[in-house]
């Protein structure tokens, strides 16, 4: 096993020459003796010789600090003295080392020499015990001694070659987390990317795929009307936003934004306000894709002055206090930009584990003063060209709010850390001096560190490994905070993502629309083509288009799964990122925000509409759009290797579980799809075709794929 090299491990070199007072005996090595190297030496995990260089402090004290975390392997840190040391013959010495095995707890004295006819030029001695090792470094020909102490931290046992992708198991696990589902192909692309940074470096790269755009060229060929700022019919939006999450190539973006529509959150579920401006939806959900790696700050801001967020939390036409009209400010989208947008309720240490004060109780982040505060500051904005009192239904949707100083509140306001907004202020002023007065709070690192963590990788990430990305999350490495590009990549690359031995509680239950994306990308669910409006014969001269269609619109598949994209009831989102379900979880004091839509009916209403998927909408070979009325899931690899059980399992074991299937579950299946009871039914059906169905609604119903680790 190896060990990491954690936290600072800090070395301390005294050196003393002890002169030998005149005829000690000259010797013909250089002068820049002072400059011989030193260093300690360890191989990583990575097999690549790593160096810990020493820095003069002073002729008589050296230091040498680590503040990265590496590996070394075979449980040994090997103490170099450097190969260009000049002999007295003017030639090079070989390196000189000695071997201290880190974990062993008997005291431990090495000896190495480096003999020029039969004079010792150098000795060097490791001694030590628990992690704490001496190393003297002795010159007999200068009477001089180096002593080198150092301690090794908390040793741990780290997953080797964190950065490689080793296996195809692996590249579905990291897909699984990082896209809408893992497929064959993308599994195979990861692979012969090498390494899981240049694959997320590619998707970096990739221009964003926007929603509202397409969905302006879908909406007319639906027959649907609507002005040009306006629509009420949700289907062009659900059908777009099923398009790009099972074909765009910018999946990872896609993926990231998906987790902030969850966090920040607006939705068109009827009475809340935007069911009927659904271009306004997705202009908001196309914020979230371009900032998707952008920097929270910025995306705060094109979050709070977009209209649908406006609409939503009723921060739109918010004005400042009219004793005359009794109008207060609305404190709606002051109370949730606090308590679910930047900082929370409690205030937290880095590591996302709640600050306590002196009688163990924590410490509310804000009291309604503040939020009283802030909603002054948030007064006086308006839709882009448009009077005050005009009708909601005629403006412009899409273009980001404006100021309106006449209903702006111009007092001064105390916000968090008693920080204060100065009196006679503009509109714009006031609104950045809030959001970056709760941008630089403490809290917002770990606050939404831990929940773009739990969106991706797990429910329950330990606290340092919310420390470690709210670390990024502060500082991108060059003093830049909220670079979402930087925490992204930390979440998905940090230690305990990529761990191949997890602990029981480390995943995450995959919720509906995952386990439905999954789906359709592993099994490539074409569409069919319409022409007009779906849900009836009306057509309009347009040309036809691309559709999911099945026995219902995609909006009532939502209905059945319970979850539509951005079409949760409330601000909190369907399920908040500290629910705990009653029994084993919440007794073991764990979370499970997922679970939060389990019940009986979205059981059985999701599993019946998988079953109908595979049992329906599948078959033996792809569809002809042009012909087939309805879309289908193309299972023709699954089928040809279905004549073999053992290879289909195989098949579908890295596809949908990451070769981490059960022997008992394998068992399970492998007698099930080979019974004789399973080729009877519909003469017309292929028994490959039965068993290629019977053996996917099987394993994406069972808990081995339901929580996704």
């Amino acid at each position: 096993m190896t060990h990491l090299l954690k936290l600072s491990i800090l070395f301390f070199i005294m050196t003393t020459l002890i002169s030998c007072g005149g005829s000690g005996g000259s010797d013909s090595r250089s002068n820049t003796e002072e400059e011989t190297p030193l260093a300690i030496e360890y191989t990583n995990a990575f097999g690549k010789v790593k160096s810990i260089p020493i820095k003069k402090v002073s002729n008589t004290e050296y230091i040498a600090d680590i503040s990265d975390v590496d590996y070394a392997e075979n449980n040994q840190i090997i103490v170099t003295l450097g190969s260009n040391i000049t002999k007295n013959t003017n030639e090079t010495a070989s390196t000189i080392q000695s071997i201290a095995n880190l974990d062993s707890t008997e005291e431990q004295f090495l000896s190495v020499t480096y003999n020029d006819e039969n004079d010792v030029l150098y000795e060097l001695r490791v001694s030590g015990k628990n992690n704490r090792f001496e190393v003297d470094i002795t010159d007999p020909l200068e009477k001089g001694s180096t002593k080198l102490m150092f301690t090794v931290s908390e040793p741990v046992t780290p997953e080797p070659n964190p950065n490689q992708v080793k296996t195809s198991a692996n590249a579905a696990s990291f897909l699984n987390r990082a896209t809408f589902g893992s497929t064959e192909k993308s599994i195979n692309s990861l692979m012969s990317e090498g390494s899981y940074e240049s694959w997320l470096n590619t998707q970096f790269n990739l221009p964003p795929t926007l929603h509202t755009p397409k969905i302006r060229k879908l909406a007319p060929k639906m027959c649907i009307k609507g002005n040009k700022d306006n629509l009420s019919y949700r289907d062009p939006r659900q059908q777009i936003w099923w398009e790009i999450t099972v074909n765009a190539e910018d999946q990872l973006r896609q993926r990231v934004a998906l987790a902030l529509s969850q966090i920040l959150v607006i939705s068109d579920a009827k009475g809340l306000g935007l069911y009927d401006f659904q271009f306004s939806v997705a202009n908001y959900y196309d914020i979230l894709v371009k900032h998707a790696f952008g920097n929270y700050r910025e995306l705060l801001e094109d979050v709070t002055l977009n209209p649908a967020m406006g609409v939503f939390l009723s921060m739109i036409r918010n004005q400042k206090e009219n004793n005359e009209t009794s109008v207060r400010p609305d404190e709606n989208y002051a109370r949730e930009f606090l308590q679910l947008f930047t900082i929370g309720v409690n205030e937290l240490n880095l590591d996302g584990t709640s600050k306590l004060d002196h009688n163990g109780d924590t410490i509310p982040t804000y009291d309604q003063q503040i939020v009283e505060e802030f909603a002054k500051a948030f007064t006086g904005w308006n839709y882009d060209n448009a009077g005050w009192y005009s009708s909601k239904a005629d403006q412009n949707h899409n273009k980001p709010m404006v100021p309106v100083e006449k209903y702006h509140d111009t007092s001064g306001k105390t916000l968090l850390n008693e920080s204060i907004s100065p009196s006679d202020q503009t509109a714009q002023a006031d609104l950045t001096f809030a959001l970056d007065n709760a941008f630089n709070h403490d809290n917002v690192a770990p606050f939404i560190s831990k929940q773009l963590i739990q969106r991706l990788v797990t429910s329950n990430p330990t606290p340092a490994y919310v420390e470690r990305v709210a670390r990024v999350f502060n500082n991108n490495g060059n003093d830049i905070k909220g670079d979402l590009q930087s925490v992204i990549k930390a979440i998905l690359l940090d230690e305990e993502a990529l761990a191949e031995n997890k602990p029981n509680h480390f995943g995450k239950l995959r919720e509906p629309l995952l386990r439905i994306s999954h789906l359709w990308r592993a099994f490539n669910m074409q569409t069919s083509l319409r022409e007009g409006f779906v849900s009836s014969n009306e057509t309009c001269g347009q040309e036809s288009y691309p559709y999911y269609f099945f026995w219902s619109s995609l909006t009532r598949l939502g209905k059945k799964i319970s979850q539509n994209p951005l079409g949760a009831n409330s601000v909190f989102n369907f399920f908040r990122p500290g629910f705990s379900p009653n029994g084993l979880l919440n007794n073991q004091k764990l979370v499970a925000p997922e679970f939060q839509l389990v019940n009986e009916n979205t059981l059985t209403s999701t599993n019946n509409l998988l079953y109908d998927t595979l049992d329906f909408f599948s078959n033996a070979k792809a569809i002809t759009p042009q012909v087939d009325e309805y879309s289908k899931l193309n299972l023709e690899t699954e089928v040809a290797l279905a004549q073999n059980t053992d290879q289909l399992l195989e098949h579908l074991n890295l596809i949908l579980l990451n070769n981490k299937m059960s022997p008992s579950l394998k068992k399970v299946l492998k007698e099930h799809l080979d019974f004789e009871d399973l080729k009877k039914g519909n003469p017309n059906l292929s028994i490959e075709l039965k068993k290629a169905r019977e053996a996917i609604f099987l394993i994406t119903s069972s808990p081995e794929y339901l929580i996704q680790r």
